[in-house]
């Protein structure tokens, strides 16, 4: 698992909503999560792309 995984499960445990880009960029940069704060402010389109190749609707791992 990469520590971009880890990262997006981690807000997943706590009940972020990491499909939402705003919710998941402010909570990213609150908890000093820069993999997934740069994934989003880099290329939000291809953050939702890989969130959705990585966790099926339900926050569970693909």
């Amino acid at each position: 698992m990469s520590d971009l995984h880890i990262e997006i499960s981690e807000m997943l445990e706590a009940g972020i909503n990491i499909w939402d880009v705003e919710e998941a960029l402010d909570i990213a940069r609150k908890w000093n999560f820069p993999l997934v704060a740069g994934a989003i402010e880099h290329d939000a389109t291809g953050y939702l792309q890989l969130v959705e190749s990585w966790f099926d609707g339900e926050g569970v791992a693909a």
